[in-house]
């Protein structure tokens, strides 16, 4: 059963009905054979038929044996294709090989035994060839199917930052209710406080606070770096200046523990490109 599968699809075209025949009778044990007398009638078995191997004449009335093959390139690209010639019109047909995509070429007389060997390698040829784009497509096919797949994740993924980033602003709202209300109790308190000296009780609070309320400030920046919508934008900033901001901000805190902060830079320092 296999073998009649596998066998060659081959249409074979002369309008002489006896060479026809006789190329027929040729192939008949090794292929399946359709067969047409003009060019016109095999353009049509081309159109509603998959060949392999396309085997035709030069001289045919009407459409010639190059124009045929020419015109099946469009319809069945993948199939091999034979010419068959006289030997005085060897040197005309040679100029339309390639235009006609023919593999091979054969003058008449017909030898029985080559145009065996000559289908049944074009036939091997165009067999692998569909082979060969089969395997294309269906890697063509995997490929589009896994970009849809990374897209799919890849749309999962969005959701879940953008599930995340509610999460995070929803948690830093419900943090910093909280942490208004405990610097309202403790400004209430601090003149309410009695005993040998509470200041370090309010000193431990106000830094617990200012460390709270410095997470919330840092949680508020990540999730602002994280926006999709978010652009950076560059532009020249003197060291110094950085610097300053940088010592100004700790001066409070410093103050409380009596720790002197000394801000020196060398005005020398080149420009940076920062965000």
């Amino acid at each position: 059963m296999s073998d009649e599968i596998d066998r060659p699809r081959v249409l074979l075209v002369d309008d002489e009905v006896e060479i026809v025949d006789l190329l027929a009778e040729f192939l008949q044990d090794s292929c399946d054979l359709q067969s047409a007398t003009n060019g016109l009638d095999a353009l049509e078995l081309v159109r509603n038929n998959e060949f392999d191997v396309i085997v035709t004449d030069q001289k045919m009335p009407g459409l010639s044996g190059t124009q045929l093959l020419r015109e099946s390139i469009e319809i069945q690209p993948l199939a091999e294709r034979v010419l068959i010639t006289a030997y005085a019109d060897l040197d005309n047909v040679i100029d339309s090989v390639n235009e006609a995509q023919v593999s091979y070429y054969m003058t008449k007389p017909i030898d029985p035994k080559q145009i065996v060997l000559v289908v049944l390698k074009s036939a091997e040829t165009a067999k692998l060839r569909k082979t060969n784009q089969q395997l294309l497509n269906t890697l063509r096919e995997y490929s589009e199917r896994l970009e849809q797949k990374i897209e799919e994740r890849n749309a999962e993924l969005r959701q879940l930052h953008e599930s995340r980033e509610v999460i995070i602003r929803t948690a830093i709202h419900n943090l910093k209710n909280p942490l208004q209300n405990l610097s309202l109790v403790i400004n209430e308190l601090k003149p309410q406080l009695v005993g040998d000296d509470p200041s370090d009780l309010v000193e431990l609070a106000e830094d617990s606070l200012a460390l709270m309320n410095g997470l919330v400030h840092d949680m508020l920046m990540v999730a602002s770096l994280n926006k999709s919508a978010n652009t950076l934008t560059k532009s020249m900033v003197e060291p110094g200046i950085i610097v300053y901001a940088s010592v100004n901000s700790f001066q409070p805190a410093a103050a409380k523990k009596s720790i002197e902060l000394i801000n020196e830079v060398d005005n020398n320092l080149p420009s940076c490109m920062l965000d």
